[in-house]
């Protein structure tokens, strides 16, 4: 397909499995066809015509790695014992070893150093590390050794100076988490790149919501989708309620939590006009205390009282909350939590032009963890006739550190070359 995802064509068929595709230096595309055991590297036109075994022997072969110029392409190798990296001339068909494991060890994962020279690989055996290695197999350093992680699926950055690679602590059990890390080729300077790390802001960009969201609703008949570039909540007049405490309830709730001080914010839009009255557009911040909620929510709300002006409110649990009269159609909300002298509060802002308006500080309370919620809200029904529409964007976390879910796995990683 194109880069942009237009012009997608089907290059191969049939009961078979095809994976690992690559281009080659000259516009080829090579790839890894067959089930563990019986893997075999083919290679094709970039629009799948002359397709041709490049492997064509009994051995398992695996993972084409095509070098950045020239005819060889680095891949595993199982001979039922051991697995090794090979280069394979695609040109001659000539195969040469590059690595020699010992041992339970096997070596997978092979990629090329810009220069063509070097080859950077995982070798495993319960658990694996980094190495690298020249093309003709000299060389051969060890880049990382971490027996409480296992490392793999290394790739090189375009300038070649860095690594890139999947790290997993806790592996195989079940607090296993994968993140991204990179070294330099020195192995030195490892940085764990798969912490979000403040500034983080989601555009809403693309049809596919953020695991960094969870989503979920009660009641019935209304959507939750990002579209347009923002996240949309559309209601329309059969939007009806539901759930345990039969109201509508539709939710984006952050995945990740704050352990600690932070600094977040999120524009809103009301796409259908003002909200009718009872019909609240929130801004929460959820607290936990021992991974466990505690029921305690402090955030802000935009709505229609249904007397006088719409505006913002703050919704400060055994507080009295602050309200300001706004009728504009978009504006941004804005969480502070912070600590000082040793006592916790929570600031509600609303911008005002360009200015940061306060609207209240909480009373002092005390929660182990944070998590921001984005929502629409109602209790009230019949629901209006007419359809609701609204968005979030550019939610923003301006400081603060973030903890994420074990779940949250990142692997495969490669290096995006910029002109």
């Amino acid at each position: 397909m194109n880069a942009d995802g237009s012009n997608v064509q089907q290059l191969t068929s049939g009961n078979t499995r095809d994976t690992s595709p690559a281009f080659t230096a000259t516009g080829d595309i090579v790839f890894t066809r067959g089930s563990f055991a019986n893997r075999s590297i083919y290679g094709m036109h970039a629009d799948g015509s002359s397709l041709r075994d490049l492997t064509p022997d009994s051995l398992d072969n695996s993972g084409p790695a095509p070098a950045p110029a020239g005819p060889l392409v680095a891949f595993a190798r199982y001979d039922g014992v051991h697995q090794r990296i090979f280069t394979l001339n695609m040109n001659s068909g000539q195969m040469k070893q590059v690595t020699s494991p010992s041992g339970a060890y096997d070596d997978a994962q092979p990629n090329w150093s810009p220069s063509g020279n070097d080859i950077v690989f995982a070798r495993s055996a319960d658990t694996g590390n980094i190495f690298i290695v020249h093309k003709d197999g000299t060389g051969l350093r060890q880049l990382t050794n971490t027996p409480n992680r296992s490392d793999s699926q290394p790739a090189f950055s375009p300038d070649g100076t860095q690594i890139v690679f999947t790290a997993c602590t806790d592996f195989n059990t079940p607090a296993q988490r994968c993140g991204l890390h990179t070294m330099n080729t020195l192995a030195t300077n490892e940085t764990d790149i798969s912490t979000l790390k403040a500034p983080y802001i989601d555009t809403f960009t693309g049809d596919q919501i953020d695991p960094f969201w969870t989503t979920f609703a009660d009641g019935s008949g209304f959507t939750m989708a990002q579209a347009n570039g923002q996240l949309e909540f559309t209601l329309p007049p059969d939007t009806a309620p539901g759930g345990p405490n039969n109201w509508v309830n539709i939710q984006a709730f952050m995945a990740c939590r704050f352990p600690g001080d932070f600094d977040i914010q999120v524009d809103y839009k009301l796409l259908s006009g003002p909200l009718p009255p009872n019909i609240d557009l929130l801004f929460n911040t959820v607290e936990f205390t021992g991974g466990a909620y505690l029921g305690g929510t402090h955030g802000m709300f935009v709505f229609n009282p249904g007397f006088g002006d719409p505006g913002v409110s703050t919704i400060f649990p055994g507080e009295a909350n602050a309200f300001a009269p706004d009728t504009s159609l978009s504006g941004t909300m804005r969480m502070v939590r912070s600590v000082v002298g040793g006592t916790s509060t929570i600031s509600a802002y609303r911008k005002v032009g360009t200015t940061w308006a306060l609207l209240r500080t909480s009373d002092p309370y005390t929660a182990d963890e944070v998590a921001a919620n984005l929502s629409v809200f109602t209790n009230s029904f019949p629901f209006p006739n007419t359809t609701v529409k609204v968005a979030y964007d550019n939610f923003r976390v301006n400081s603060g550190a973030i903890t994420c879910p074990t779940w949250w796995t990142d692997t495969s990683p490669d290096w995006q070359a910029t002109s």
